[in-house]
């Protein structure tokens, strides 16, 4: 990326001025895309947001001196690992979807991190991710992923996205004692499973899967919604038991619930 100084609210790129607006840089508002590489940003070192999106950086890299960055942006580049992010402390936001990224590695300074986006990549494992413990929301659906491992560590999450895996079984839930909505539409589940630490649990998407029985839902008591569309449960149970569905495939939460507290299931 070509870079002289104008101001400090300013950068010029390709001979187009870039306006500084809030601490936020977006580059592909300004019709800018196609840049290869990150470069020429240390100057800007109060920077709070970059949107760097849709071009063609393959490598992470000239971000060590925005140790004030709160927001990246870099979907969609041909980028292939995670790299380069140590000095981004306070980070709180990082997009990575449509990247070819294959392993979920070097975040492991990035302690302020909430939010992170890492879907439709070939990531098949999910590891990398014990020491962000404030992290709340987590994208990795699209993805190549088998087995549901490596959350340990994620004790602050709120909304887990594993939808369009290649996912079998429903486990390793168990410390996401404060996790709200849980997404694992289309994938390979059999079996309503490994829910009963969830108590907290309000939306449990499970479209398109595989499951035969309305089960493993007693403890979740502050289940609102349940999704259930494009599986093999019988219909009698769906429009008898459980209320019926509405226009998103959705059956009611608490219904589900005492359905299967009076049953034992």
């Amino acid at each position: 990326m070509e870079r002289k100084r104008n101001d400090e609210g300013h950068v010029v790129v390709r001979g187009t001025v870039v306006p500084v607006v809030g601490g936020r840089l977006r580059l592909r508002d300004a019709g800018i895309t196609r840049i290869g590489e990150i470069e020429g940003l240390d100057r800007l070192a109060g920077l709070q947001a970059i949107e760097l999106g849709f071009n063609r950086i393959e490598r992470i890299e000239g971000l060590e001196q925005l140790s004030g960055l709160r927001e990246l942006d870099l979907s969609y580049n041909p980028i292939g690992r995670i790299e380069g992010l140590d000095g981004l402390a306070r980070l709180e936001w990082l997009n990575l979807r449509g990247t070819r990224v294959e392993r979920i590695e070097g975040l492991d300074h990035l302690a302020a991190l909430r939010e992170l986006w890492l879907d439709a990549t070939p990531v098949s494992k999910i590891e990398g991710l014990d020491h962000l413990d404030r992290l709340q929301k987590i994208i990795l659906q699209s993805n190549r992923i088998t087995r549901m491992e490596g959350l340990d560590g994620l004790v602050s999450l709120r909304e887990l996205m594993l939808s369009n895996n290649q996912i079998e079984k429903i486990e390793g839930l168990e410390p996401l004692v404060h996790l709200e909505d849980l997404y694992l539409s289309g994938n390979r589940i059999t079996r309503i499973e490994g829910l009963d630490t969830l108590a907290r649990l309000k939306g449990l998407e499970l479209f398109d899967n595989k499951i035969e029985r309305v089960e493993g839902l007693s403890k979740l008591s502050s289940l609102v919604l349940l999704g259930i569309r494009g599986n093999p449960v019988p219909w009698d149970v769906v429009v008898i038991e459980l209320g019926g569905m509405d226009n998103d495939g959705n059956v009611d939460g608490q219904l589900a619930v005492q359905y299967c507290r009076e049953r034992g299931v």
